[in-house]
């Protein structure tokens, strides 16, 4: 790909890409600027980058917090939230804490008024204070 302002080969910096938006292609020349002042970039077209490369390629499958990590697949001890009768009590208070801030809204006719990220604070912050006592 050539740039447009000086004619000369850019360069394919999509394996190099922390920033998705960043360009795909720059002017090796740092004195090409664009309107902006910034360097001269161009980007492919949506649709047309290949999944093995760029910035796509960088990231890794995201992996629930909850599970396991593969690198620990056989692990010698449990990890925290595994199988400890203090973690069970803890999930177990939770949902205590969601249903009772649940049944609070709808009693009050107040559940249209909040949305899921009010209820998912309020619940939270009911649990904190009291996970704080076992």
């Amino acid at each position: 790909m050539l740039c447009p302002r000086c004619n000369s080969e850019m360069l394919d910096i999509r394996a190099q890409k922390t920033n998705p938006k960043a360009p795909d292609f720059q002017c090796p020349d740092p004195n090409c600027l664009n309107e902006k002042g910034y360097r001269t970039g161009a980007w492919l077209p949506k649709g047309k980058v290949p999944p093995q490369t760029g910035y796509a390629a960088q990231q890794a499958p995201k992996q629930p917090f909850t599970e396991r990590p593969a690198a620990l697949a056989k692990p010698e001890a449990p990890l925290p939230w595994e199988a400890s009768p203090k973690d069970e009590q803890l999930v177990k208070l939770y949902w205590a804490c969601f249903d009772e801030v649940l049944a609070g809204l709808k009693s009050r006719a107040l559940r249209d008024g909040f949305n899921d990220e009010q209820i998912a604070a309020c619940t939270a912050t009911l649990f904190i204070a009291r996970s704080r006592l076992l």
